[in-house]
């Protein structure tokens, strides 16, 4: 009966250890498959704040471009009002002038004509 026991327990001693060997097998692989989705997961952090930092950059150089252009843009236009009204004031000059010598052209005539009548 003794070795009826022994056996027995034997037996079970295995059919344990054999269950925890099972376990710890279980429990390898579940680690293992935790540390790659956690290496998958922070992969996929990276290139998602990869990609946030590329559009954000892209979207700084447009707006830089935008604004250097609607800069020179301004700086053409500025010019170009100025030559303008360089020109208005030219021209209201010469029409000064015009306006001048148109006078002056009757009051000589008027003159003139004073000077024939007797």
């Amino acid at each position: 009966m003794e070795e009826a026991r022994e056996k027995a327990l034997q037996e079970l001693t295995e059919y344990y250890e054999a269950k925890i060997q099972e376990k710890n097998m279980q429990l390898d692989q579940a680690a293992d498959e935790q540390r790659q989705q956690l290496k998958e997961g922070e992969e996929l952090q990276r290139q998602t704040e990869e990609d946030a930092d590329r559009e954000i950059l892209d979207l700084k150089n447009r707006y830089e471009r935008m604004l250097r252009q609607r800069r020179e843009e301004n700086t053409k236009l500025r010019g170009e009002v100025g030559i303008l009204t360089k020109k208005v004031s030219h021209a209201v000059c010469f029409k000064q002038k015009i306006v001048e010598q148109k006078i002056q052209v009757i009051c000589y005539s008027e003159m003139a004509i004073d000077c024939i009548e007797p």
